[in-house]
């Protein structure tokens, strides 16, 4: 029952690895809470899906803890060791000024091609058709 910011995200990895199910709190019910609790609960897929994501999480080089200590004193030792990529870029790529050259280029083609089979096609249709209203928009 996802509420708040990344448990949707949480709950559809959950779901990608076999490991939870979903519970919609709009329909939730207690028979929608009562299938999910039998499915978790009879079905061992779930239960083997959770040990192995389990003994993955357990199966690390440092604990958490350490971990984060690990990286604070990395960033302590070299200053510039987490520097961004973008302290690299010049300006235009910073703002992404080429990608927006392009953008506009392609949209000025595309209109500009509608425009003129838009033309060719209504100059077509007003000779092929010689109507009057044809000839009188042209006067």
């Amino acid at each position: 029952m996802p509420f708040f910011l990344d448990q949707k995200y949480n709950v559809e990895n959950l779901i990608a690895k076999g490991a939870g199910l979903r519970l919609d709190f709009e329909a939730l019910s207690t028979q929608s809470v009562l299938n999910a609790l039998k499915e978790i609960v009879y079905n061992k897929s779930y239960m083997e899906n959770m040990k192995r994501l389990s003994n993955e999480y357990r199966d690390r080089a440092l604990p958490p803890l350490d971990l984060a200590i690990w990286n604070i004193e990395y960033a302590v030792r070299n200053p510039n060791g987490l520097a961004s990529p973008i302290r690299s870029q010049s300006w235009m790529e910073k703002n992404l000024i080429d990608i927006y050259a392009i953008l506009a280029l392609s949209l000025i083609v595309t209109l500009s091609a509608v425009f003129f089979v838009m033309k060719i096609l209504y100059n077509y249709l007003c000779k092929s058709t010689a109507s009057k209203s044809c000839k009188d928009k042209q006067l």
